[in-house]
């Protein structure tokens, strides 16, 4: 949402952060003719997809590696800095467009997942295995690969 975009409401001047702040206070049901009436009214002055840095061109979400540092033109920022930068940007924008042809080869990947990328099987988070050499659950080497960043390819 672009929250500083400005709208009428009530005839009166205001931001989208104000009507959707507006909108909790009152606390307005998603599935309501109020909330319903809302959106259909704001949605396009108010709403962009926001520009995700690790968003593949398939539309695919990949895991962002935050503390990697890119230096460029002398200057220099991590990943997660640069993700947070681009989010107040839509995913159309040529800034993002180009952010993720430039910056998705060091920025993001895929995240390796123990039992592959097939839908019908799902982890047994709690089952234990052995990983180098320490006694852990599932989960447990799943957090293990995300903290490494250990990507499909590796």
């Amino acid at each position: 949402m672009d929250e500083g975009q400005t709208v009428q409401f009530n005839a009166t001047e205001t931001t989208c952060g104000k009507v959707d702040w507006a909108l909790s206070m009152q606390r307005v049901k998603l599935d309501s003719d109020l909330c319903s009436t809302f959106q259909s009214t704001y949605r396009s002055q108010c709403c962009y997809d926001q520009c995700q840095l690790c968003l593949s061109t398939d539309a695919n979400i990949l895991d962002l590696r935050p503390d990697y540092l890119l230096e460029q033109g002398g200057y220099s920022a991590t990943c997660g800095e640069v993700n947070a930068i681009l989010s107040v940007n839509s995913k159309t924008d040529k800034l993002c467009v180009d952010a993720q042809a430039q910056l998705t080869d060091d920025c993001c990947y895929k995240q390796c997942k123990i039992c592959g990328n097939n839908g019908d099987i799902s982890n047994d988070w709690y089952a234990t295995v052995k990983y180098e050499g320490a006694t852990t659950s599932c989960l447990g080497l799943d957090y293990m690969l995300r903290i490494r960043q250990v990507g499909q390819s590796t």
